[in-house]
């Protein structure tokens, strides 16, 4: 039985770290005098309950306490950061008074376990020592059997937590990282992309588990094939017999898939552990996104006394060599039941500074967007955390592959015992916890930890190396990310605004890490950017990483579109489009070279606090242009373009047409037309037949361009049609010789129509003007754009086109649309 200690109902302080309270007690030291810590002012007494304090939200921390008792601003809010890391130089103290629950009173062996906790802290049940756990990685977990209450008296847990450790974000060659000698998320204390914010509370669940002579420790599925092995491993508590029984289920059936009897012989005092293996004929099997569906299922063990669920699945996976590389790289293909994948990758990083916030809903919305891009992969960057067991869970139904990496990244680091120790222990229970997960794929020991004057021998890769091996063989585990005492791998990046010529010769086996920075939507920098400060120079613009530095200058798209630094809108658009037509053009050339290369893994997905930099879906979940142009490239067949550049300087565009089917294509056509944004044709390829699945070259695409071309853009578009219906569409967008006219078109006109029914929006989009319309975005203005999930956006369309677009929708049903472009916007 495992009963919940999460809620709104714990109590928080803070006080004097306990270290400086025993300072300030010499009589020469005036710094804190008469200040109490956390047990010189009672907070941990039994018999009355503190005062003065606050109301606290479990899982919570140091910062949300603050938050949701309207003691501090909102954090990421200008430049609040500064104005909020006080907390950090506090101890902090929580409290949590519950009756035990009847279901659990009569349990022989009760444990209260604390998921992710820290950073160092003290515990208390009922005035019992707990002991102390350091670390945020590993669970901490006590056994209170003899020190809880039945009897329906309160009891009294009481947590006591040192200030928050201190470390400067700085890298180097010659040493271990500050920060590296640190068990926390090594972002807490800055990076290129975030600022400094260290949390102290309670990351995730708190949990009561009573059992009664057996314990359900540890339960591992594995399959190959129809065939299946479960391990269950029992803690005893007294000798006994004991019959496990095993139940597979498929998720949203009722109807057992199987049901297995394990018999083990156990000892008091010992663990055991036990086997069994059976087959199940008609299984479906787990594929990643856009390659199949995801059927799960729940497997349940249980014992008298105790059980324990989690979600598996069929998968055979394994790794295979790509054509060509060297003999002594590693294989850089994932394969699934035998069917080889292209890796449409995303980097992802904590979804919040505050590590305590990240939920079940927050995860559903960002892995959910993932999915419906066109994307299948999650490298879990080192710097960040073990994630939560809600991000594995939507992993796994949206068919997301996870590169997980443990949290090591950019420094060398500490393997005296004590460090090692408590590596391999958090490393240990991470796997174990995680593995049954269909989704996590590949385990590795770090983000780019081989460029920090580290070893591949360090023992801490070492041990990692044999935890998986042991307890998850069927994975495959990688040193670093990228292996460099591998051949074959190369540095991560490059993540700047680069022509596509420089793309065009750009290779990897596997590109694990390639970006390019992008403004958020106008919306989003007015929620993070006080609206009184200019741009550029303004110093919270600069505070939340919009970059205009030497190596990545704002000039180049100042000089291409020419944006009024005054209006948000055009300078979030400018940077918005530069980042989207890089990254759309170099997913798609990585999908031309596949399976010699075999995946593109863009930096970086989401963000952890709102900035202008690289992902392409802001902090507040919404979706950047980028977002929408690179799930074009990931669609199961595309054309692509190959070219020099987004501006054509010299008034010539000369491309090579690609195309890319992941299946056959039968009685297709395909379309490339270059036309001015009056809809006039300039140039026009068109192609009818069958293709089987490949890459393909079609034709050439060459185009004089005019020089009176109005208003100096160029659009490409891109089609595939089967039977007369439209598979794929895309538009490429060209400026003549640059985009300074963009957002001075002459006006487009749009009729819409919409139909919003269970759950389902459509929006038929008609062109009825003289101009095209250019970069339609279309929003739900009447509803929370969290609960709305767009197919398609950022549309292009020609004078006289015709275009639905869908979506779906979580919460109630919108009324009120409306769409915003280059030259064009309207409310319907």
């Amino acid at each position: 039985m495992r009963i919940l200690l999460d809620g709104n109902d714990w109590l928080a302080k803070d006080y004097l770290p306990e270290n400086k309270y025993k300072e300030a007690q010499n009589p020469y030291v005036l710094d804190n005098t008469v200040l109490d810590s956390a047990r010189s002012g009672g907070f941990g007494r039994t018999d009355r309950c503190p005062e003065n304090c606050y109301r606290a939200t479990i899982p919570g921390c140091d910062r949300t306490v603050l938050e949701e008792n309207g003691e501090i601003p909102e954090m990421y809010y200008g430049m609040n950061l500064e104005r909020i890391e006080w907390p950090e130089k506090k101890g902090w103290a929580f409290r949590k008074e519950f009756v035990l629950p009847d279901e659990l009173r009569n349990k022989a062996h009760i444990d209260l376990t604390f998921m992710s906790i820290g950073y160092t802290v003290d515990g208390f049940l009922n005035d019992f020592y707990l002991g102390t756990h350091h670390g945020i990685f590993a669970p901490w977990v006590n056994d209170i059997s003899d020190r809880v209450f039945r009897d329906g008296r309160k009891n009294v847990l009481v947590l006591l937590f040192d200030h928050a450790p201190e470390a400067l974000p700085n890298h180097h060659r010659d040493r271990p990282a500050d920060f590296a000698e640190l068990h926390f998320c090594q972002m807490s204390f800055g990076w290129d992309w975030s600022r400094h914010l260290v949390p102290t509370g309670i990351f995730d669940h708190v949990e009561l588990h009573g059992v009664d002579n057996v314990r359900i420790s540890d339960v591992h599925f594995q399959s190959q094939g129809t065939n299946v092995k479960v391990t269950v491993e029992v803690c005893c508590l007294a000798s006994t017999s004991v019959d496990v029984k095993i139940t597979l289920t498929p998720k949203g059936k009722g109807k057992p898939a199987a049901v297995q009897t394990l018999h083990l012989e156990t000892k008091e005092g010992e663990t055991v552990c036990g086997s069994v293996e059976f087959h199940v004929p008609d299984a479906e099997f787990w594929y990643p996104n856009g390659y199949g569906k995801q059927p799960l299922y729940e497997l349940k063990t249980e014992v008298p006394g105790d059980e324990m669920s989690c979600q598996v699945a069929f998968r055979d996976q394994r790794m295979i060599r790509n054509p060509g590389s060297l003999e002594k790289a590693y294989p850089l293909t994932f394969e699934f039941n035998g069917e080889a994948v292209f890796a449409r990758g995303l980097d992802w990083v904590p979804s919040d500074l505050v590590l305590s916030r990240p939920d079940a809903a927050g995860y559903e919305r960002l892995v959910r967007l993932a999915a419906e891009g066109g994307f299948n992969l999650f490298r879990v960057w080192g710097g960040g955390l073990l994630e939560k067991e809600e991000f594995y869970d939507a992993c796994d139904r949206y068919g997301m592959i996870v590169w997980q990496e443990f949290p090591h990244a950019c420094s060398s680091y500490p393997c005296d015992p004590v460090n090692l120790e408590m590596r391999k222990e958090a490393a240990e229970a991470f796997i174990r916890r995680r593995r049954n997960h269909p989704s996590l794929s590949l385990y590795c020991g770090g983000n780019e930890i081989l460029y920090y004057n580290e070893t591949p021998v360090n023992p801490i890769y070492s041990a990692y190396g044999q935890l998986v091996q042991t307890l998850a063989e069927d994975r495959p585990y990688h040193i670093s990310s990228p292996d460099l005492s591998r051949p074959g791998e190369r540095d991560h990046g490059p993540w700047d605004l680069l022509e596509h010529a420089f793309w065009n010769t750009h290779f990897r086996w596997l590109a694990s890490e390639v970006g390019c920075p992008g403004f958020a939507e106008a919306e989003s920098i007015d929620r993070f950017i006080p609206r009184n400060d200019p741009w550029p120079g303004g110093q919270h613009w600069k505070y939340h990483f919009t970059f205009d530095t030497k190596r990545r200058p704002f000039a180049p798209i100042q000089e291409n579109f020419n944006p009024d630094t005054k209006d948000r809108w055009q300078l979030s658009q400018a940077s918005m489009f530069s980042q989207a037509d890089e990254l759309a053009y170099l997913m798609a050339h990585y999908r031309t070279m596949y399976p010699r290369s075999s995946g593109c893994f863009l930096w970086q997905y989401n963000e952890s606090w709102p900035t202008n930099a690289f992902s392409i879906v802001d902090y507040y979940t919404m979706p950047k242009m980028a977002y929408y142009l690179t799930a074009k490239s990931n669609a199961p067949q595309i054309l692509f373009l190959e070219d020099d550049s987004w501006c054509l300087k010299n008034g010539k565009l000369d491309g090579k047409l690609k195309m890319v089917l992941d299946m056959p294509l039968q009685n297709g056509e395909i379309i490339c037309s270059a036309e001015d944004i009056t809809g006039r044709c300039l140039a026009c390829i068109r192609k009818q037949g069958d293709w089987p699945s490949g890459v393909f070259e079609p034709g050439d695409l060459s185009v004089d361009v005019p020089a009176d071309i109005p208003s100096g853009i160029l659009i490409v578009q891109l089609a595939i049609r089967s039977g007369g219906n439209v598979l794929w569409k895309a538009s490429r967008l060209y400026g003549v010789p640059d985009f300074r006219n963009a957002f001075s078109l002459p006006d487009a006109s749009i009729s819409a129509e919409k139909t919003v029914e269970n759950g389902r929006i459509e929006i038929r989009l008609v062109n009825t003007g003289k101009y095209a319309a250019v970069n339609l975005r279309l929003a739900a203005e009447d509803v929370p754009f969290g609960e709305i999930f767009w197919k398609d956006n950022y549309l292009t369309l020609s004078p006289g086109e015709t275009v639905i677009v869908t979506a779906q929708y979580t919460g109630n049903a919108p009324e009120k649309f409306a769409f915003r472009g280059w030259n064009s916007r309207e409310t319907f």
